[in-house]
């Protein structure tokens, strides 16, 4: 990182703040479906070397998002974080 630092916050799609349009069962009926659209955000606004900052489910969509696109979340910091959404 060049000394340049930002914050990036958003709702995963189904959350009460998210725009609740964009819900689709088959697509996040699994933690996959967010992860793809981490990747895609990510992608969007070109994002390499990112720290992932995640609270218990959350957590382990960064974590396969990161599993998926290692080059840009290279960091992670899991609060509460359970592999049991996994399963």
């Amino acid at each position: 990182m060049d000394g340049e630092a930002r914050f990036v916050g958003f709702d995963f799609a189904g959350t009460p703040d998210s725009d609740l349009r964009s819900w689709d069962p088959r697509r996040y009926e699994t933690l996959q479906g967010h992860a793809d659209d981490v990747i895609e955000m990510l992608d969007q606004l070109d994002v390499q070397d990112a720290l992932w900052v995640g609270h218990s489910v959350s957590a382990m969509i960064g974590a396969l998002a990161a599993l998926a696109e290692p080059t840009r979340i290279t960091s992670m910091l899991f609060v509460g974080a359970s592999p049991h959404y996994l399963t």
